[in-house]
């Protein structure tokens, strides 16, 4: 038995291909082709863009020490989404993207969605993925504390 989400990437790109064979039909091939290059050029400047905003604000947030909020990585979560949803050809993913990128409509959703977010509540918390006492060599070697980098290693 197929999953849910089996279903939707077997489907999805078969309405985008009906829709988008609709709209050439009663628009023409040129135009409709001319819109999903739009669309598409839209959504790679916005993933270009908000991308980098969006990993800016989290590096300076972890950086600073200060709590990350959930709220706002949800909210900037979705907003790449949207771009990603307007990069890829389709009208009906277009128009996803596109209502996605309404700030009170993000606003509304990114609740539903922090909570399913994992909880890294200041930058010390990405530190603790290592056990204590362990030791990351520059070359990417672990020793545990009872192989401890003598002195004479370190030259």
């Amino acid at each position: 038995m197929l999953s849910r989400g089996a279903i939707f990437y077997l489907i999805a790109p078969i309405v985008e291909l009906w829709v988008a064979i609709k709209v050439g039909a009663a628009y023409g091939a040129g135009l409709t082709i001319l819109v999903l290059l739009g669309l598409s050029a839209l959504g790679l400047n916005l993933l270009r863009s908000r991308g980098a905003l969006a990993i800016n604000s989290a590096l300076s947030s972890v950086s600073a020490g200060r709590k990350v909020n959930e709220d706002e990585v949800a909210d900037k979560g979705i907003e790449l989404l949207a771009a990603l949803l307007l990069f890829l050809p389709g009208f009906v993913s277009g128009a996803v993207g596109l209502v996605l990128q309404v700030r009170p409509l993000r606003r509304l959703i990114s609740p539903h969605l922090a909570h399913r977010l994992p909880s890294f509540s200041t930058a010390s918390g990405f530190g603790q993925v290592f056990r204590r006492g362990d030791v990351i060599d520059v070359d990417g070697s672990e020793r545990g504390p009872s192989n401890s980098t003598t002195q004479s290693e370190l030259r």
